[in-house]
C-alpha cells in the first residue's frame, strides 16, 4: 500500500524551458502544420537526440496514443495534435517491456483532462495484457510563461494517483506565487 508521499515520490518535477512558442520554431515543425499545431492546447513532441539518432523520433505507441486522444477529445476540451508531418514521422522501435509513451506540452488547463485520458489508456493496455506494466513518460505543463516537466517512471498503475498528487503541488505553488507578485 502506497501513502501520499511514495506516489509524490514517483514523478519528478523540474523547470523546463520548453513552451509552445519554441516549439513552433523547431526545424521539424514546417509551415504546412504550423497553424493547426498553434491551435492544439496538447502537443506530442519527438524524442531528439535519442542515442545519438539525428532526426526527431516518436515511440512506437505514438500513433495509437495520439488517435486515442483525438477520439477523446470532443467531450474534454482536449485539442491535442503532433508536432510534426506524415512525410517527416520516424518510430523509435525498442522492443522494451516497458510502455514508453510520447512526451507532451500541455497548457496547466487542460493538465487534469490529459492525465486522466493517459490513466483511461493505461487502464485499457492493462486490461488486455491482464498484468501491470511499467511506463515512462513526460508531459511538460505551461502556465503563462512558466513551463514545469512532469516526468514519470513506474508501474502504470500508480501513474494516475502519482500525477494527480504532483499536479495539485503544482497548481498550489502557482497560486503562491499569484498571491505574491
Amino acid at each position: 500500500m502506497h501513502n501520499n508521499n511514495s506516489y509524490k515520490n514517483m514523478v519528478i518535477i523540474t523547470e523546463s524551458e520548453i513552451r509552445f512558442e519554441d516549439i513552433y520554431k523547431k526545424p521539424y515543425v514546417t509551415s504546412n502544420i504550423l497553424d493547426e499545431i498553434k491551435k492544439a492546447n496538447a502537443l506530442i513532441l519527438p524524442n531528439e537526440g535519442f542515442r545519438d539518432k539525428t532526426d526527431p523520433m516518436f515511440p512506437e505507441e505514438t500513433s495509437v496514443f495520439f488517435e486515442y486522444l483525438k477520439s477523446h477529445s470532443d467531450e474534454s476540451g482536449l485539442l491535442p495534435d503532433i508536432c510534426i508531418d506524415d512525410e517527416n514521422y520516424k518510430l523509435l522501435e525498442l522492443h522494451d517491456a516497458e510502455l514508453l509513451l510520447p512526451s507532451l506540452i500541455v497548457t496547466s488547463f487542460i493538465l487534469p483532462v490529459v492525465i486522466n485520458l493517459i490513466s483511461s489508456y493505461l487502464y485499457d493496455k492493462i486490461k488486455q495484457k491482464r498484468e501491470d506494466f511499467n511506463i515512462e513518460i513526460k508531459i511538460i505543463e505551461q502556465d503563462k510563461d512558466v513551463s514545469k516537466s512532469l516526468e514519470y517512471k513506474g508501474p502504470a498503475s500508480d501513474f494516475k494517483r502519482s500525477y494527480e498528487i504532483a499536479a495539485k503541488d503544482l497548481f498550489k505553488e502557482y497560486a503562491k506565487d499569484e498571491k505574491s507578485n
